[in-house]
């Protein structure tokens, strides 16, 4: 904004002198010194002092236009004070309203007479100490146009920016002068007068450091990355240093991203800094060419997913918005905003791996090479709308105009065109960036249409015809992108019917293949499209999608930081991220039904066993996927080598602790935290009665189904007996005993020492059936696939395990609480049909069936069948959730005062000896 100048103005042509570029310069005084220099100038001369000369050729050049004998005949000064801007400062305090600097404190001055006060007397400056301006010889740095490097923010003193080159522009139509103060200096140019503030964090391969750049307003980006690397690398090439920025961009287009971008300066070479909306960039060096750079990871082309959105070339040498629909180790293959899919295209994703071939270059970051026109939109623009009932293959065009721009909650949208929909990327619409605005448009050369609220459909319909579209949706795109002509111009086209189909026994008119619109019956209680015998997935899901712990971490972007992308045990984020978007649609309240594709490919590309259409397993699709999220979320980046053998004779507590410290070193996610607990295997040897203890990790519990004929239900207490009682190995699962040292039918014994707060109980109906169990009571082989049907009677309100943990404490939150049953229906695991029972999250009053894309009202009891097939119960206490992190193994070792973290030593077994190694030929011994 302009500030008004005082009595006096130094004209532009006094300060310009050309260079040939129209890029001139100027210093800012305060007012004061320049007004005493003049007095003390013009006495100077009169006496006929050494150097008079040279003062008066100054004074000439700094005093032309300026009414000096009206200004200061007043006044005398023979010297010039040191603290000139101190009554100034005291003037200020006085007066609380002002701040900073303004055109009548300053004046601009050419370089030329700067350097003259500067050499002769000293100018004013900063004092980072104190803030307070004292003389200063130091010559400014001439080499740099446009950069000024400020390190210590907190103590500058913002009325006295004075040594710093002032850029001078001419003015225009198209500065912006709401934007900055300035200074006119006549002859329609203007001086800034402050430079734009931008903080920086310094990176390199050794440390990070942190400052403020002071930027000339009227600089362009491409200058300031010219002139950045003057200031911090001058003795590096420029290839050695780049500046990230972050765009402003909400949600960010890609999901691995910390939201900065690297700056390309081509595409900014004509983006002055004061139309830059950026408060902060990172300034990131290399030692060399040869080395990499220390965010080589954060680049887009190494973080990109299924599902981001960026800038893609096509073979014509146009920028479209587009989107990954897939991702190989050289290239990934997009699909252009608006355009239908048989244009897709197989980028690469670094220049190095660009062929002459494609003439491709890697893909850029959303709106560097396009333009995001939805973003200015406004009533009576014409942009290019898709013909409701043209087809996929041959989608038709026509121009619209602009009637209304809703960007709040959205409205129903009826009659629109049936999209293409793409596997990889979920089979639900595609909007840039998940927004949700709209747009009323109206188009004159449509045919035929179905506007909003319509019922009669035999009824004629008359153009023009006003409906509304997702403003970033692939319905609409800007003039020129299909056709070429006067949009003014009526194209004569044959019209098309709109084809109608139902879901659910409802009229569904251009609905999304997998996505039904609307509100569901609760919260999280919809159907899910059933994408060719995957039952068993939507039945586990059903369940996991009222799991708080899951819901509570996935649901939240900070999931993203513990995102372990190099863990080769993982996805490389893909199911996490998957994961986390599909509970964005379950918890949307957008939909009645959603379509688990894209989640269903990235646990396939996990586990090729589910990379098809066949039927599987509920139970094991749960434990791959709980994999799945916890490898890829998995905070230890560099799993250590661990030593599961506990050596020495160790209580039971001690062992188990030992393992649990070793076990959390390789593992450490909010798998570990909520859903896996410890089992204790015990083996004795039948000849010379040697035993053995081992603790191991589980993330759920498979229960045998004992065999009781006669009865109508079976308690699942009797499972739980069952699951702890002894067994004898047979002969082909033999035990080494290191005793005897030969292998032996050993009797094995499990029982449980800590359980989770999420508890998964997988009834086992399959393969070890009872036909099998009676064979082993008798010695004898035998095997009956066939499904177990009884019907196990397990708790809905409480389910008290008291009596089978043993970790010290453990029977004080030894309660849960069933809240998902997923269930089956058929005679073997490979067919039938799955299932799911599930208390709604949020509402804990209320049970709802699932049935794929079918929801109805139900009860926990209802589920208490003989297709009950895997239970999921929450920990509680007193009737309310209850949490206790590694199935209270971090309670029972803080309250020992043991550091989790820190490894008990098993060297000491716990009569105080040490183990030592054998030396050869001899056993090991203790001391």
């Amino acid at each position: 904004m302009q500030s008004q100048s005082a009595s006096f103005i130094v004209k532009a042509s006094e300060l310009l002198v050309s260079n040939g570029e129209g890029v001139e310069y100027a210093f800012l005084l305060p007012r004061g010194y320049v007004e005493h220099w003049i007095v003390w100038a013009k006495r100077c001369i009169g006496k006929n002092v050494t150097d008079a000369a040279k003062v008066n050729t100054q004074l000439t050049t700094v005093s032309k236009e300026v009414q000096i004998e009206r200004l200061f005949e007043r006044r005398e000064i023979s010297t010039i004070p040191n603290n000139l801007h101190t009554n100034k400062s005291k003037r200020q305090e006085n007066n609380p309203t002002k701040r900073g600097l303004s055109a009548r404190d300053v004046i601009a001055v050419p370089e030329t007479f700067y350097e003259f006060l500067r050499s002769s007397h000293g100018v004013l400056c900063k004092n980072n100490c104190g803030g307070i301006a004292n003389v200063s010889y130091q010559a400014h740095a001439n080499d740099l146009s446009d950069v000024f490097l400020e390190h210590n923010t907190d103590t500058v003193n913002a009325d006295l920016p004075i040594e710093f080159r002032r850029k001078i522009v001419l003015f225009s139509k198209s500065f912006d002068k709401e934007s900055i103060d300035y200074i006119p200096l006549g002859d329609n140019y203007v001086c800034e007068l402050y430079p734009t503030k931008i903080k920086y964090e310094l990176i390199d391969a050794k440390s990070s450091r942190e400052g403020t750049l002071q930027v000339s307003n009227f600089a362009t980006v491409q200058q300031l990355c010219a002139d950045t690397c003057k200031v911090f690398a001058p003795d590096l090439s420029s290839s050695c240093i780049r500046i990230w920025y972050k765009p402003n961009i909400t949600p960010s287009p890609t999901k691995l991203t910390d939201g900065y971008e690297v700056v390309e300066a081509d595409v900014f070479a004509k983006t002055l800094l004061y139309e830059w909306d950026v408060n902060k960039v990172l300034i990131e060096i290399r030692p060399s060419v040869n080395q990499s750079w220390p965010r080589e990871r954060e680049e887009l082309v190494n973080r990109l997913q299924i599902g981001d959105f960026v800038d893609a070339r096509d073979n014509t040498g146009k920028w479209y918005e587009a989107v990954v629909q897939e991702l190989e180790s050289d290239r990934i293959k997009v699909h252009y905003l608006g355009w239908a899919s048989k244009w897709d295209s197989y980028i690469p994703i670094n220049y190095s791996s660009s062929s002459p071939k494609s003439r491709l270059p890697p893909p850029q970051p959303l709106w560097t090479r396009t333009n995001n026109w939805r973003e200015n939109i406004q009533i009576g623009d014409i942009a290019e709308i898709r013909e409701a009932s043209s087809s996929i293959r041959k989608p038709k065009w026509f121009y619209g105009k602009i009637l209304k721009v809703n960007k709040g909650d959205p409205f129903e949208v009826n009659g629109g065109a049936d999209l293409e929909l793409n596997d990889k990327i979920g089979k639900k619409p595609l909007l840039l960036l998940n927004r949700r605005s709209q747009v009323l448009v109206e188009i004159s050369d449509e045919r035929n249409n179905v506007p909003n609220g319509i019922t009669n459909f035999d009824a004629e319909i008359i153009p023009p015809f006003r409906r509304w579209v997702n403003l970033y949706g692939e319905e609409i795109c800007p003039m020129n992108t299909h056709r070429k002509d006067d949009y003014k111009s009526k194209a004569n086209r044959k019209p098309a019917m709109i084809q109608y189909g139902h879901v659910n026994g409802a009229l569904a008119v251009g609905s999304q293949r997998g996505f039904v619109r609307g509100k569901p019956v609760a919260p999280g209680s919809l159907g899910m499209t059933n994408l060719g015998n995957s039952c068993y997935m939507n039945a586990s899901l059903q369940c996991l999608n009222h799991c708080r712990p899951l819901i509570d971490y996935f649901m939240q972007e900070d999931f993203k930081k513990d995102l372990n992308l190099s863990n080769p045990l993982g996805s490389g984020g893909r199911v996490a991220n998957a994961f986390s978007a599909f509970l964005g649609d379950v918890w949307s309240n957008d939909y009645t039904v959603v379509s688990p594709s894209l989640l269903k490919h990235s646990i396939g590309l996990f586990a090729p066993q589910f990379n098809n259409s066949q039927q599987h397993d509920a139970q094991e699709l749960c434990a791959v996927l709980l994999d799945a999220l916890h490898e890829d979320t998995n905070k230890i980046l560099e799993k250590p080598y661990v030593d599961m053998d506990i050596k020495g004779k160790h209580s039971e507590e001690r062992r188990a602790m030992i393992t649990w410290q070793r076990h959390i070193k390789r593992h450490n996610s909010v798998i570990v935290d909520h859903f896996q607990g410890m089992q204790k295997s015990h083996l004795r040897c039948i000849k010379c009665s040697h035993e053995s203890v081992k603790f191991d990790v589980f993330s759920s519990l498979s229960l045998p189904l004992p065999p009781m004929l006669g009865k109508s239900k079976v308690p699942l207490s009797s499972c739980f007996d069952e699951f702890i009682s002894s067994e004898q190995l047979d002969t082909e699962n033999a035990w080494f005993c290191p005793k005897c040292s030969t292998h032996v039918r050993a009797k094995k014994r499990l029982s449980l020492w800590s359980t989770p707060d999420i508890l998964i109980l997988h009834l086992k109906r399959f393969g070890s059936s009872r036909v099998d169990f009676i064979s082993k009571k008798k010695g004898k082989k035998g095997m009956n696939t066939s499904k177990i049907t009884d019907v196990i009677d397990f708790p809905v309100d409480k389910l008290d395990l008291g009596k089978y943990t043993n970790l010290p404490g453990s029977k004080d939150y030894s309660c849960y609480k069933l809240f998902g049953v997923a269930e089956h229906q058929g005679k073997s695991v490979n067919s039938g049909h799955y299932t799911a029972t599930v208390l709604n999250c949020k509402n804990e009053r209320q049970w709802y069936r699932y049935n794929d894309a079918n929801v109805g009202v139900s009860t926990g009891d209802t589920a208490i069948n003989s297709g009950a097939y895997v239970l999921f119960y929450e920990r509680i206490s007193n009737g309310r959730r209850d949490v206790k992190r590694w199935a209270g193994m971090e309670d029972y070792m803080l309250k020992l005062n043991i550091d989790p973290y820190v490894e008990e030593s098993d060297e000491i077994d716990d009569d105080g000896f040490v183990m030592v190694q054998a030396t050869k030929g001899k056993k090991k011994s203790r001391k």
